[in-house]
């Protein structure tokens, strides 16, 4: 796969990431404060709605650092392929 072919998958996967932390951002934030009485978790899901919050925030870290990994290690992975020749 060539790196325009890589890099625009990069881009795409990049705006839809945007995407994802625009609806956080929007929806996510208002249900996690509607969750919360008095700044704190309470009642008998207060846990999940905790880790849910950091889930949903860890996972647009490491959907984009993946995808930058992606970028990087694409072209490596290429010529490490055409590099092997068979025997």
């Amino acid at each position: 796969m060539s790196f325009i072919r890589r890099l625009a998958y990069v881009i795409f996967g990049t705006v839809a990431n945007s995407v994802h932390a625009l609806i956080y951002l929007r929806i996510g934030e208002g249900l996690f404060a509607m969750s919360a009485e008095g700044g704190a978790y309470e009642g008998p899901f207060s846990s999940m709605a905790s880790m849910a919050q950091n889930f949903w925030l860890l996972a647009i870290i490491v959907i984009q650092i993946g995808l930058l990994a992606y970028l990087i290690y694409g072209g490596v992975r290429e010529e490490r392929a055409r590099g092997v020749v068979p025997r």
